[in-house]
């Protein structure tokens, strides 16, 4: 009887572990462009070399695999992941590129060419020039 019991009391506080109210407050992340290695060269400035060091995981690649879709949104190009690829869920970008292919116009067709997913990967890094910064995140393309 007392198994069942442990059983019971482990089933029990399993559900009451997992079904927590999410509206409990979580701590605010900070977005901080410091936390991101940057590639961009000043105006006017044709090369640039910039020394990294690339920060090696205990197993695989310290490049991770990522979907994402570049969209140009207020004059800024801006990057979203693909729900599609990245989660399994519907993914708005997607679907628009979805319909407007369905449509079987040419104009169309060229419009959705801005809503297909882009491979990318991510890696963590340290920039030499600025080692006190801590890790950052590089974001490239595939291609």
């Amino acid at each position: 009887m007392s198994t069942e019991n442990n059983a019971l009391a482990a089933m029990l506080a399993q559900y009451e572990t997992n079904n927590k109210p999410t509206y409990e407050k979580k701590s605010e992340k900070v977005y901080d462009l410091k936390n991101y290695f940057n590639t961009y060269i000043k105006e006017g400035v044709k090369s640039a070399t910039k020394q990294i060091r690339i920060l090696s995981v205990e197993s695989g690649s310290p490049f991770v695999e990522f979907s994402g879709h570049k969209i140009k949104v207020d004059g800024e190009f801006k990057t979203f992941a693909c729900l599609k690829e990245e989660k399994g869920q519907p993914c708005p970008f997607c679907e628009a590129r979805e319909a407007l292919l369905a449509t079987g116009k040419e104009t169309d067709k060229v419009l959705a060419k801005d809503y297909k997913a882009k491979k990318m990967y991510i890696v963590k890094l340290i920039d030499r020039e600025n080692e006190a910064d801590g890790v950052k995140f590089w974001r490239f393309n595939h291609d």
